[in-house]
């Protein structure tokens, strides 16, 4: 899987737009978080410690319910949910930061994924 995250990545930078005059490349990247069974506290204390520590530069959250599959149950499952939105300059020099953030939601909340989209966007501040 990692190989084809690597793949993925390079056809995705080789992608990029060409923006109007006043913005320029960035990548788009939002992080889908299930919340089952985690307190707000502890959510806002990941954020602080982990996404905001790594990303000082700022991101927005969304409040969403999201549905997956239960693979053992087999049935729908219906689960609060964060979405984190960055829009980072240079999504390959994060991965690392990004992963490294996935990575401890996961075990520290015994989950079993955190789901990553990037887009290719132009953007200006």
């Amino acid at each position: 899987m990692r190989r084809f995250g690597v793949v993925f990545a390079l056809f995705a930078s080789a992608c990029a737009p060409v923006c109007p005059q006043g913005l320029a490349p960035a990548a788009s990247v939002d992080l889908y978080f299930g919340r089952g069974g985690i307190s707000d506290a502890d959510w806002r204390d990941y954020l602080a410690r982990s996404l905001v520590a790594r990303f000082p530069d700022g991101m927005t959250v969304f409040d969403a319910e999201g549905r997956w599959r239960d693979p053992k149950a087999g049935r729908v499952e219906v689960e609060e949910s964060r979405v984190v939105r960055l829009v980072l300059p240079d999504a390959r020099r994060a991965d690392g930061a990004l992963s490294a953030a996935i990575d401890e939601y996961r075990k520290r909340f015994a989950q079993t994924s955190v789901l990553r989209v990037e887009q290719n966007v132009c953007h200006a501040f």
